[in-house]
């Protein structure tokens, strides 16, 4: 769907994405799966004046709306992304997609985060994590790294070990009990041993916060000062 799903300005193409997702649930009910995601890919704008913003808007939160309500027993994730495959997508940071659950008000509609789509967007991870914590609406993680300015879909920790490790510190401090999926592409290497790599990484980031401990790391975040932050860091990876 080039020119969009629910936002589209064709009628038929909106019943169509509209099918699409409710097939999804209705699988999803017959296979005993609890939520689903909707990426929005497609929709939104590359030029000046191509878009009503409103009507795209208006479409968007009907369409979604009539997902939700089809089957409230199955969660709902929306995913965003800044760009790519559209140049602006109409969801494309963790702020949108509260304005569409708030909006349509839903129980089971969430957020489904894509920590690198997170990176992309420039969002502090552990920050967009808190936030969907504090709202309870996190449904779905995509675990993925990158250098910020693409999606770059790499190994897990292979570039901002840190803000992981941080990430993992509000997910274990929240008891946050959903879904984590790895987000990966190997363009030149091997696929299966890059899921496990980043498998390890991940547990990595847990060992983290289970050798600190929630106490200690909360005394951390208190004290405000990036001294007391570095210097634990540092003593863990290279000792004192």
């Amino acid at each position: 769907m080039g020119l969009g799903s629910f936002s589209a300005t064709d009628r038929k193409t909106r019943e169509k994405a509209l099918d699409f997702a409710k097939q999804a649930l209705d699988i999803s009910n017959r296979l005993d799966v609890d939520r689903i995601f909707i990426w929005l890919a497609h929709d939104g704008t590359e030029y000046a004046f191509q878009s009503d913003f409103i009507k795209s808007w208006d479409y968007l939160i009907e369409g979604l709306r009539k997902v939700s309500e089809y089957n409230k027993k199955i969660k709902i994730g929306i995913e965003y992304k800044i760009r790519e495959p559209t140049t602006h997508c109409f969801v494309s940071t963790i702020g949108d997609v509260f304005d569409i659950v708030n909006e349509i008000g839903t129980s089971n509609m969430g957020v489904t985060l894509d920590l690198g789509h997170a990176l992309m967007a420039g969002e502090r991870i552990a920050c967009s994590v808190a936030r969907c914590l504090r709202k309870k609406n996190l449904h779905i993680i995509h675990w993925g790294d990158n250098y910020r300015g693409w999606d770059d879909d790499l190994i897990v920790g292979t570039v901002n070990v840190i803000e992981f490790m941080e990430t993992m510190y509000w997910l274990k401090k929240e008891k946050w009990d959903g879904w984590n999926s790895i987000d990966q592409v190997a363009f030149k290497n091997d696929a299966f041993a890059g899921v496990v790599e980043a498998v390890k990484w991940i547990r990595g980031f847990e060992k983290f916060v289970d050798d600190v401990g929630i106490q200690k790391l909360d005394q951390v975040v208190s004290a405000g000062d990036p001294k007391v932050f570095s210097s634990l860091v540092r003593k863990y990876f290279f000792g004192s």
